[in-house]
């Protein structure tokens, strides 16, 4: 899938959708080229094969585009691979945009040249100051990006989405599928069990959740698998409220961004990053069975008050990424002089 602007800019990302991604090409112009096919989350040498067929699929594509620059979301490094094999023969420039796993915790960094094509890189986006801590310890140049909350306009004329009624039925929306490492999968269907009388809607590849994990989901969490954006974003918008749960220290977790933009009162895990960046806009929760029991039932008891106090976190948010895409216009600028020392610095 490919959306095209007139820029001669494009942004490669090796996911089936990803809202970060179509912002930053959005705001900066780019031709936004997605690499993905479904049979690769069926099994992990599927996957492996995937990226041998993506590395060549986005070769051909570079090479028939002609792009001037080229950003890449990253993880997974082979993608990273195959920009740097072009930027490598052709000269172009190209901007890694790093999500935590490639940073901050995650095996893609421990690839072969996986730190030195980083740092040939013209520039690194970072999530947050967390994030960009650990890439100047790696003295990778890079400058803070956060998740700005998207531009999402739901289609109102769709009433019915993976069998949910979304103008009768009521439901907690978990924008995952609890596969991620940094998904608290365990603590979640736990509580998910005492709160049998509450509906949770979880998206995502139903193939990615390990084998294990599956019989541990009670029957009020119904999985509607990997939803196209019209109806994700349908999906999204009639929720009662919203859940985001991570692990990890340093994740501004995209689903949080797009409850933001709709204005869906959210659930998020309680980490200095996200207590840092939604302050007490959102309501907090540990990644515990009772914990979440708790305040799943705070959150819906003040629901009022928190979908109000979700419209400053908007202006908040907005103001402070308003602010950093300056800032990276003025780098993406400074490209074409070879000078980034002042932009970044």
């Amino acid at each position: 899938m490919s959306h095209t602007p007139t820029s001669t800019g494009v942004f490669i990302s090796w996911l089936a959708f990803q809202r970060r991604s179509e912002t930053l090409a959005q705001d900066l112009n780019l031709q936004l080229a997605y690499f993905h096919y479904s049979w690769e989350e069926k099994h992990k040498a599927l996957k492996a094969l995937s990226y041998l067929c993506k590395f060549v699929a986005t070769l051909w594509f570079l090479i028939r585009k002609k792009p001037h620059v080229v950003f890449v979301q990253l993880a997974p490094t082979p993608a990273l691979y195959a920009v740097a094999l072009y930027a490598f023969f052709t000269g172009v420039q190209y901007i890694s945009d790093c999500h935590n796993t490639m940073l901050y915790d995650g095996h893609w960094l421990h690839w072969p040249l996986a730190k030195k094509l980083l740092k040939r890189s013209s520039l690194v986006l970072v999530h947050n100051e967390e994030v960009k801590a650990v890439a100047d310890k790696l003295g990778i140049m890079s400058i803070i990006y956060m998740d700005p909350p998207p531009a999402i306009v739901p289609d109102r004329s769709i009433q019915q989405v993976a069998g949910i009624n979304l103008k009768t039925d009521r439901y907690i929306l978990l924008p995952c599928n609890m596969a991620a490492d940094d998904e608290p999968a365990e603590a979640f269907f736990a509580a998910a069990r005492q709160l049998s009388h509450i509906r949770f809607v979880l998206t995502g590849y139903i193939e990615k959740i390990p084998a294990y994990l599956r019989p541990q989901a009670p029957a009020n969490v119904h999985y509607t698998g990997f939803l196209a954006e019209d109806a994700f974003n349908a999906l999204y918008a009639h929720a009662h409220a919203a859940i985001v749960l991570s692990t990890r220290e340093g994740t501004q977790p995209s689903g949080a961004s797009e409850a933001i933009a709709l204005g869906i009162p959210l659930l998020v895990t309680d980490l200095l990053t996200t207590r840092k960046i939604y302050k007490d806009w959102v309501m907090f929760t540990r990644n515990t069975a009772d914990s979440l029991v708790q305040h799943i039932g705070a959150l819906l008891e003040h629901r009022e008050q928190y979908a109000s106090r979700i419209a400053f976190a908007r202006l908040s948010i907005e103001k402070q990424t308003n602010a950093q895409r300056l800032k990276l216009q003025e780098c993406l600028h400074s490209l074409n002089t070879q000078d980034l020392s002042t932009a970044t610095h």
